[in-house]
């Protein structure tokens, strides 16, 4: 049987809509289909606007459907901000339903600091997803970008990739 995927991310620059459509495009060329699915919020979203989310349930989500429960496998992607997730994709993944025991893979876009900073935001972003009843991803993927060109981290897509497909 076939897996069904969604790739859940949000992008504020278009670097993680940049990524999410590479993870698409690597899945089909393996046969498998991937429905993309962007996080979006009400409003423009500045960093001022950023700074007073301080919580999920202060960020207004548009037209968001969190029922998941039709995927085998969900990919979940977030640029970085400073340091961690990106607040709107936090905010969508605590409202999620029947998450539990869903798989999941994750990707993070950043730029500032050097993929040791993307390794650090990823193993936050992975906690924060085991205290919202998400399981341990299949795998992960970090990605650096620079005035809208992936600089780092290309290299390790096909193994993000095999992961995905050789899982379950």
């Amino acid at each position: 049987m076939m897996k069904r995927i969604a790739i859940v991310y949000y992008s504020r620059t278009g670097h993680t809509r940049n990524a999410a459509n590479i993870i698409r495009e690597g899945l089909m060329d393996n046969g498998i289909e991937a429905d993309l699915r962007e996080i979006e919020v009400e409003g423009k979203v500045g960093f001022r606007r950023i700074g007073k989310m301080s919580t999920v349930n202060d960020v207004p989500l548009l037209n968001q459907d969190y029922d998941l429960s039709e995927y085998d496998l969900v990919i979940i992607g977030s640029p970085i901000w400073a340091g961690g997730t990106a607040m709107p994709c936090l905010a969508y993944l605590d409202r999620v339903e029947n998450r539990d025991q869903k798989t999941i893979a994750l990707f993070m876009t950043g730029g500032m600091r050097g993929m040791d900073n993307n390794k650090k935001a990823m193993e936050n972003m992975g906690k924060k997803l085991s205290d919202m009843g998400y399981i341990d991803p299949v795998s992960t993927l970090n990605l650096r970008y620079r005035r809208g060109k992936m600089i780092e981290g290309e290299e390790a897509i096909p193994g993000f990739l095999q992961a995905i497909v050789g899982s379950g």
